[in-house]
């Protein structure tokens, strides 16, 4: 469902950005290439970020859920089921060694932290989008949209390149 849920949110990202490209004063040959640029790396980042996201979020339901199971086998009464108690030792242990493993994962991946990155990049990316199309903040300087391309894509390939150092 949330992977359907970002892929319909990207179809609709890029919808409106077509449309508001289009109505851009620059020559077609310049919206073209603002097109790929701007929405490839847009998409590559969001989806790169919901992808660690997901990631950091399945290891840590891991942990929880398996952490939640450990005190309530300590308090099982071993008298009410049919495991034997050393079924239950081997069957904490195991549990245990689940949790150690994946808070290990979490503390040794880069998940959270790829994900903020990714999520703050992709938000940079929106904002020197919006600033070169009302030609505000680093553009305020051009007269045109023409003159401030060669800004933005610099700054837009810089973005990129920082995103996928985490990769």
């Amino acid at each position: 469902m949330r992977t359907r849920n970002l892929t319909d949110s990207l179809i609709h990202l890029t919808q409106e950005l077509n449309r508001t490209i289009d109505h851009l004063p620059i020559p077609a040959s310049q919206k073209s290439e603002f097109k790929r640029q701007w929405i490839e790396r847009l998409a590559t980042i969001e989806s790169e970020a919901m992808r660690m996201k997901q990631l950091h979020q399945s290891v840590a339901l891991l942990d929880i859920t398996f952490g939640g199971c450990i005190p309530i086998l300590v308090i099982i009464d071993t008298d009410l089921i049919t495991f034997s108690p050393l079924s239950m030792m081997i069957i904490m242990l195991l549990l245990s060694g689940l949790v150690i493993l994946g808070i290990a994962l979490e503390q040794w991946s880069t998940f959270k932290q790829s994900w903020h990155l990714h999520r703050r990049s992709a938000e940079r990316i929106k904002t020197h989008s919006w600033q070169f199309i009302t030609l505000s903040g680093e553009y305020s300087t051009c007269q045109t949209h023409s003159e401030a391309y060669p800004t933005f894509e610099s700054l837009l390939h810089k973005i990129q390149l920082q995103a996928q150092q985490y990769d």
